[in-house]
């Protein structure tokens, strides 16, 4: 696998990060009703967005599915 030199010493974005700053906000839906509709608790997810707990297996497995699945 070829690395892009340019990317050497960064860290991969955490996942909550990626929901936060381009997920959610292009949704325009409350955290609470995103919750709901990923099956975690509103504090999961506020939790998984401060990038303080990591994503269930089974959302990142089901992530996963539906966008090489389409």
């Amino acid at each position: 696998m070829m690395t892009n030199p340019l990317l050497k010493g960064i860290p991969p974005a955490h996942p909550g990060a990626v929901l936060r700053e381009d997920v959610l906000p292009a949704l325009r839906r409350p955290k609470t009703e995103i919750a709901a509709l990923l099956g975690v608790s509103r504090q999961t997810l506020y939790d998984i967005l401060a990038e303080k707990q990591p994503v269930p297996r089974r959302l990142s497995q089901s992530w996963h599915g539906q966008a090489f699945h389409r």
